[in-house]
């Protein structure tokens, strides 16, 4: 009986340590997805800003934006 105990907890404590292993994993998953959307959108509008220079397009400026916020 000791022996089923002993197997129990053990099983009960690998399985503690798997979920906070896979819990640590996700948040870094989710820190490095989070990180790639912002340069992302930080590539985004270099090229938007490269793209209207080259054709001379005017682009809104920061006070534009922050009025229409």
């Amino acid at each position: 009986m000791k022996a089923l105990n002993l197997n129990v907890a053990t099983s009960m404590q690998w399985r503690q340590k798997n979920e906070e292993f896979q819990n640590q994993i996700m948040k870094e998953e989710k820190e490095y997805i989070e990180k790639q959307e912002i340069l992302d959108a930080i590539r985004d509008g270099l090229l938007e800003i490269r793209e209207a220079r080259s054709s001379g397009r005017k682009l809104m400026t920061a006070e534009e934006l922050l009025n229409e916020l």
